[in-house]
């Protein structure tokens, strides 16, 4: 590619990729100077693909076919003086039936665990897109430095070889995150995580997971999750987390009447089963307590016992291609909780939500509908299983968790455009523009869920996909007069 002018740098980024021009362009003035009278030089116009625009491999090898081609003349000049050679004939051959799989595993996760993940290619014709998805799979299980394969022949079949290197010994993985949410106006939130994820602790895969968030909002927690099937299906599970963060009471034209100081611990064992790497269910327990103390302007209490005693049934679906910023898939997932007294709740009572949505893209377009809803079944719902609505994509303009009920009906729709082509994310990051339609409400008693007075609301925003996770920068207005400004980091759509 040409240079940038002068005029044209102004960001460190184009001082970054006007350097790796330079080294490119230096490299290949020297090459050229080598040329001898025997050797045949044919540039190619590469056009707007940059140096880092590996997505686009197919342009990059159709521009140099099609320069080759303009000097299809000179080619033939070149080739009349010289003997015919033979030439492999660009043929699409019949790909190999796979008669067999041997994995070579040199972690300590179970043989027939990994055998698992890639029967299915076993007596299927040779397809690369299918096998690389199987590679995935297995290292997908987590403590493999490399998987990768070769075809091997054997008693008159062809063979699969896969090769899953383990990493370092017993080495773990650590993630470190940034949380800040902040509407410019009396709201603002921050917080530094860090997620730690052993490595397999038996032949099944077990691990234990933990996490410690320090900020405006403080939480430790951990988990121990037990495979108990070389498929991976049946699992157990016994969690423990201590949390401490506010709480907020708002009046009904959403200005802060009180805060409280939240403080709790809960404990859980869970069991369940799991649908490959898109699914599960899961039955469980949980038991724990808390205290909220006033700390900030006037409540008709100045503190409140948490205690909690539940046994909690759920299901998830998740084929999201991305977490933050997905393209194409779906999620879903649903939630039957029941208090008991006799377990140590503070009410005897009955809720149930679930949630919904699917994504679909064209392009650098992306349309993403959701739907959520819950509802209380029977008896009164204390104050922590209350549902929470409002923030940014949930009736955007309120406040964060403004509105508080029994029940509750959000539906979203999320239009999302990404701004710059993968030719131009040189040392930089994604961008994209959009916006969102909001519908949601929340209801307390026994009416439920009251569909002929919801409040509309919508937001613009302008996102990035950082290291730091997500970052979003974006203004939000609802019905009533209700508007904010957001700036949010490590938050999802």
């Amino acid at each position: 590619n040409d240079l940038l002018p002068d005029s044209e740098i102004g960001s460190v980024v184009d001082v970054l990729s006007q350097t790796v021009s330079l080294l490119i362009l230096a490299n290949e003035r020297a090459e050229i100077a080598g040329l001898s009278d025997q050797d045949f030089l044919i540039r190619v116009d590469t056009g707007d693909i940059g140096q880092t625009a590996f997505t686009r491999s197919a342009d990059l090898i159709e521009t140099g076919r099609a320069a080759m081609n303009a000097e299809a003349e000179r080619l033939t000049a070149v080739s009349a003086g010289r003997p015919p050679v033979a030439y492999a004939e660009n043929r699409t051959e019949i790909p190999p039936v796979i008669g067999f799989v041997r994995i070579e595993n040199t972690s300590r996760l179970d043989q027939s665990m990994l055998e698992s993940k890639v029967i299915d290619l076993v007596g299927e014709p040779a397809d690369a897109a299918r096998i690389d998805e199987a590679l995935d799979r297995i290292y997908a299980l987590g403590p493999f430095e490399s998987v990768d394969y070769v075809y091997e022949e054997a008693g008159g079949r062809t063979g699969l070889v896969i090769r899953a290197d383990d990493r370092v010994a017993d080495a773990g993985r650590v993630r470190l995150g940034l949380i800040v949410e902040n509407d410019f106006n009396t709201e603002s939130d921050a917080a530094v995580s860090v997620d730690f994820r052993s490595a397999a602790l038996d032949a099944y895969g077990s691990e234990i997971q933990a996490r410690v968030t320090i900020g405006d909002f403080n939480e430790i927690a951990a988990e121990y999750f037990r495979l108990v099937d070389p498929r991976q299906n049946w699992f157990g599970a016994v969690r423990a987390e201590i949390q401490n963060r506010p709480v907020n009471l708002y009046s009904a034209r959403g200005f802060k009447e009180a805060g409280f100081d939240l403080t709790y611990g809960l404990a859980a064992i869970d069991g369940g089963y799991q649908f490959g790497n898109v699914g599960e269910v899961r039955l469980g327990v949980e038991v724990g307590t808390g205290r909220a103390k006033l700390n900030e302007g006037f409540a008709p209490f100045a503190e409140a016992d948490i205690d909690i005693g539940r046994v909690v049934a759920s299901g998830a679906y998740d084929t999201l291609d991305d977490p933050f910023f997905p393209r194409e898939g779906a999620r879903a997932g649903a939630r039957y909780v029941q208090g008991f007294t006799a377990l140590g709740d503070n009410a005897d009572f009955e809720t149930i939500s679930a949630s919904g949505l699917t994504v679909a893209s064209r392009g650098p377009n992306t349309l993403i509908a959701a739907l959520a809803a819950g509802q209380r079944i029977e008896g009164t719902a204390p104050l922590d299983a209350l549902y929470r609505v409002g923030g940014l994509f949930s009736l955007s303009g309120y406040r964060k968790e403004e509105l508080a009920g029994e029940n509750f009906l959000t539906a979203q729709l999320i239009y999302r455009r990404r701004l710059l082509g993968d030719s131009v994310q040189i040392f930089g990051v994604p961008l994209f523009v959009g916006g969102t339609l909001e519908l949601g409400d929340v209801w307390q008693g026994d009416a439920g869920l009251d569909t002929a007075d919801m409040r509309l609301g919508g937001s613009a925003f302008l996102a990035a996909k950082t290291a730091f996770g997500p970052v979003y920068l974006a203004f939000g207005r609802s019905e009533g007069g209700r508007q904010s400004a957001y700036l949010l980091i490590g938050r999802t759509f």
